[in-house]
């Protein structure tokens, strides 16, 4: 439990070594509680906590709790700042997709007037959807003043061990170190099984730019010898949107194709090029 007169201080961290093993506790793993046992109990709350790359994990309440009155519900804009760690909005997961690697789709709803960027935002496993708490710390990405409230992308190496069933978190800390409660959990998607392989060379599938994008987005591929492909847009439950392309292009000709916008809502999606005992895919984002 951290009190109103701990501010500024880390919990954990991502140096080697720096991580803690938080478990076992019958409430919650990190509490940030204001008043209890102080003299001063109308004291501001604490803030710039930060928290992470922690192990936190089969408690009996959150992982982390701004204020020890369960789940903090994020407000718009983020302009809760008289809370716990200025009440830092958590990130809204929104879809996982597995491509040739794992991508997240996510966003953060706080104001750059309300939260000072850029923001990292932590993702770690957790073992089930409404746990609230990270057990395995994966990655962080950096979310800046740019990106601000939109929906962005992440590409998360996400171990061969993780078991199948598992569920991804997030933390939100801005750059004054106020971190948030964790997310609610999103479904880690598993391989059924491997793509066939595509001898190297024969084939080169670009990323998609813009990305993310509003109107319109392009892919690029090229093929070493012609044959018959195809590349198809998907939305993130595997559903077939549209064909994109379909044809024989030439040798070592590259082919560009348009993704629109219209008539797609919008999320995270997938463009794979098949062909001949290959297959391989890129994410692209929509936003609107």
């Amino acid at each position: 439990r951290v009190h109103n007169n701990a501010n500024t201080n880390t919990i954990g961290g991502l140096a080697s070594g720096a991580a803690n093993l938080i478990s076992g506790n019958g409430g919650n793993g990190i509490e940030l509680a204001v008043g209890d046992d102080q003299s001063d109990p109308n004291s501001p709350p604490p803030f710039a906590i930060a928290i992470t790359g922690n192990s936190i994990v089969a408690n009996g309440g959150l992982g982390i709790d701004l204020g020890a009155d369960g789940v903090t519900p994020n407000d718009p804009d983020d302009a809760d700042d008289e809370l716990n760690n200025k009440g830092q909005n958590f990130p809204e997961i929104e879809q996982v997709v597995l491509g040739d690697s794992t991508t997240v789709a996510y966003r953060v709803d706080s104001a750059p007037a309300n939260s000072t960027y850029p923001l990292s935002v932590d993702f770690y496993v957790a073992a089930s959807q409404d746990s609230r708490e990270g057990a395995r710390y994966l990655g962080t990405d950096t979310y800046d003043a740019a990106e601000a409230q939109d929906l962005t992308t992440f590409v998360l190496a996400v171990p061969a061990d993780v078991p199948a069933g598992a569920f991804l978190v997030a933390t939100a800390t801005d750059a004054e170190g106020n971190t948030s409660e964790f997310s609610a959990g999103a479904s880690l998607p598993v391989a059924a099984e491997p793509e066939a392989a595509a001898p190297a060379g024969r084939y080169a599938l670009h990323p998609t730019y813009p990305n993310p994008f509003r109107d319109e987005a392009t892919v690029a591929f090229v093929l070493r010898d012609p044959e018959p492909v195809t590349l198809t847009l998907y939305d993130a439950l595997g559903r077939r949107v549209r064909v994109l392309y379909e044809a024989t292009p030439a040798a070592g000709q590259t082919e560009t194709v348009t993704v629109e916008a219209a008539g797609l809502p919008s999320g995270l999606y997938l463009v794979r090029l098949e062909g001949n005992g290959f297959s391989a895919a890129r994410p692209v984002v929509l936003v609107r």
